[in-house]
């Protein structure tokens, strides 16, 4: 009797052709559609909160890699009057919890106490105990369920404390090679963002 053949269907074959050759790192990103995004000149960055030394470590590999990105952009570092707020969260914990918080699209940011990491210092904010609460306008920008080794960008207007953007990484970075991992996610986050490298227009 003749064996009946079996075919693999080809949009599987194709996705497994694709998985095999993707290097890429996992990114995802949203933005509020109705913003002009041109009429921004500079940023400075929100104190994550996070102050232990692993987590600061990651912080700072991610703001430097940030920054480039935004310099790129043309966008100026002012952390008297900035137009735009960069918070930069890790989601790296050393000791293991029963239940860990989403990052939501809209949060209570200052609380008296909250700091950063000293050598993110020069880039924060100065009067960052002035942002109560970030708040996502228009249901634009999802939540991102915590997911251990991955990280978070939100890009806030100052003008209205209002979440404008975020981008994030889907999979977990690679720590034995951590700094060209972050530097991977961050140009594919930013690949996405609104405005393009100056030098690309």
């Amino acid at each position: 009797m003749m064996k009946k053949k079996t075919y693999l269907p080809l949009f599987i074959l194709l996705c497994l052709l694709v998985t095999a050759c993707s290097t890429s790192p996992g990114v995802n990103t949203n933005e509020v559609s109705d913003v002009d995004f041109s009429k921004f000149d500079s940023y400075a960055y929100l104190p994550s909160g996070d102050t232990a030394e692993y987590q600061t470590i990651l912080e700072q590999k991610v703001v430097n890699e940030v920054n480039l990105q935004m310099e790129a952009r043309g966008y100026e570092l002012d952390t008297e009057e900035p137009d735009l707020l960069v918070l930069v969260k890790t989601m790296f914990d050393e000791e293991e919890r029963l239940e860990r918080d989403p990052m939501y699209t809209s949060y209570n940011y200052y609380t008296p106490g909250l700091r950063g990491g000293t050598a993110l210092g020069p880039v924060y904010y100065r009067n960052y105990p002035s942002v109560p609460r970030v708040t996502a306008m228009g249901g634009a920008v999802r939540e991102v369920e915590y997911t251990e080794g991955t990280f978070v960008v939100d890009v806030i207007d100052r003008s209205n404390n209002s979440l404008i953007w975020r981008g994030w990484s889907e999979t977990p970075v690679d720590e034995t090679n951590l700094d060209e991992s972050i530097r991977d996610y961050i140009a594919n986050i930013f690949g996405e963002y609104p405005v393009a490298p100056e030098n690309a227009q």
